[in-house]
């Protein structure tokens, strides 16, 4: 697999109009829309390498963070992928790993405070908390 050739910021960006060009989003259209956004409009099946199904995750999860909106399904994939993130397993797709990690770092950041505020929210409440934990504390 090749590294990428654009910054997590593109993608993000890219990410934050799709849903702006479809308001409303809420909680009834948040599942389909999400849908859409993986399956038609980034084609899952083409992802060039795990780094940038990451990226997209987290974009989709941070403008949900953002709205107060929630997907299981992406947050539960968020919550896999932040583990081999924080392992290091996407490094070597990075296409400028000094230009995208304080980016992902702040929405990582956003993300996992707005899961962990409300429990009941995630059955996986223990696991994103340890792996969140972990990830402040390799930043000390």
């Amino acid at each position: 697999m090749k590294k990428l050739d654009f910054l997590y910021s593109k993608r993000r960006e890219e990410i934050f109009n799709f849903y702006e060009n479809h308001k409303p989003v809420d909680v009834d259209n948040i599942d389909e829309i999400n849908d859409h956004i993986v399956d038609d409009c980034f084609s899952e099946e083409n992802f060039e390498n795990p780094l940038e199904e990451f990226y997209i995750t987290c974009a989709m999860c941070a403008y949900m963070a953002k709205n107060d909106l929630y997907d299981e399904y992406f947050f539960e994939s968020f919550d896999e992928l932040l583990e081999e993130y924080n392992e290091g397993k996407f490094d070597e797709y990075f296409f400028d790993v000094n230009a995208d990690k304080p980016s992902l770092k702040s929405d990582i950041d956003e993300i996992c405070e707005y899961i962990l505020k409300d429990k009941d929210k995630a059955d996986y409440y223990d696991a994103l908390s340890s792996v969140y934990e972990s990830e402040i504390n390799k930043d000390e």
